[in-house]
């Protein structure tokens, strides 16, 4: 046990390590065959045995080609598998089982449109021997889709630039003081000790498929058992921006359907005192939506962002309290 009261299975690992790398994916062919052609580049550090495990969301198999090609290119030993049920949830459970029934020490999680350095695994690999996190993540770079931008877009991608960087500062900062517990840690760069996963039977909860947060619920699930978070900066993938994301209407859908979802997870939008809260609530985010507008001049992408940031979790607010949550994967974006 940690000073802070965390504990871990594995503390720390010396020896071999046989580590599962795991992508889900359903109808981006495009951006799967970027994720395919940058982990061909992976360093695989010494001491550690790759196990790739493709999941296609999908009652038929359509990337069969391109990942009997990477094994071809690689020598890599992989798995591949359909998963009918419909829904990122249903798919990252699928993985993880994969994983965990080929008796994999741990798992490193990619989302479809990432694109790892060649050292992420190795630094990955070198934190967990180093602390032996029960959950760790890494930074993710916004890059911008092929082909020229209109002003909006730009800023839009300017927004998301600012919100990844300010994700890795502050994990950085929460490193420093501590405050482990409070790691911000998502799939699309993640690695999990697979001991506690299995000792305390953590999954992916599927009970809102259509939403975003689950992996959200995952970390706070390795927290309540007592896990220790880590944070790896020099783990670094890059995602690349689709044009929709860099909608303003897109941005607002994302993070309405997150804070839904988050409060029917966390039973926030339940009795008459979730509605005494909410004017409040709403009239706090309004007043930070403003004060993000006022900075327009100073820095348009950021400052705009980071209201339709706001608004999104007004509406989210209000979203839950009438019994809905997110819908933000009904639709696949990108190609």
């Amino acid at each position: 046990m940690t000073a802070g009261g965390e504990t871990g299975v594995s503390a720390r690992r010396d020896g071999p390590l046989k580590v599962a790398i795991g992508v889900a994916t359903r109808g981006r062919p495009r951006m799967f065959a970027a994720c395919l052609h940058a982990l061909e580049r992976l360093e695989i550090p010494p001491g550690v045995t790759p196990l790739f495990i493709f999941v296609e969301n999908d009652e038929t198999l359509h990337i069969s080609e391109a990942v009997e090609a990477f094994r071809a290119r690689t020598g890599h030993v992989l798995r591949l598998a359909a998963e009918p049920r419909l829904r990122i949830p249903f798919a990252r459970n699928r993985v993880l089982d994969l994983a965990l029934a080929e008796e994999a020490d741990a798992l490193a999680f990619l989302d479809d449109d990432e694109e790892a350095d060649p050292g992420w695994l190795a630094a990955h690999v070198a934190a967990f021997r180093a602390g032996g996190a029960a959950l760790a993540g890494g930074p993710v770079e916004m890059i911008a889709p092929d082909g020229p931008l209109t002003r909006l877009e730009r800023w839009m991608l300017a927004g998301w630039q600012d919100l990844e960087a300010r994700i890795d500062r502050r994990n950085r900062e929460r490193i420093a003081r501590g405050e482990r517990r409070a790691l911000h840690i998502r799939c699309n760069n993640w690695f999990a000790d697979l001991a506690f996963v299995r000792a305390h039977g953590l999954r992916f909860d599927e009970r809102f498929p259509f939403s975003a947060g689950e992996d959200g619920a995952f970390r706070a699930a390795v927290v309540r058992a007592g896990g220790r978070l880590d944070w790896v900066p020099a783990a670094r993938v890059r995602e690349r921006a689709t044009r929709e994301r860099l909608r303003p209407a897109h941005v607002l859908r994302r993070f309405a359907d997150a804070t839904a979802t988050r409060h029917r997870r966390l039973g926030k939008a339940r009795g008459a005192g979730a509605w005494l809260r909410l004017p409040f609530a709403l009239a706090a985010d309004a007043a930070l939506a403003l004060g993000h507008l006022a900075r327009l001049p100073l820095a348009p992408g950021p400052a705009l962002f980071r209201a339709l940031f706001q608004a999104g979790k007004a509406l989210g607010r209000i979203r839950a309290l009438r019994g809905g949550a997110g819908g933000y994967y009904r639709r696949v974006t990108g190609g």
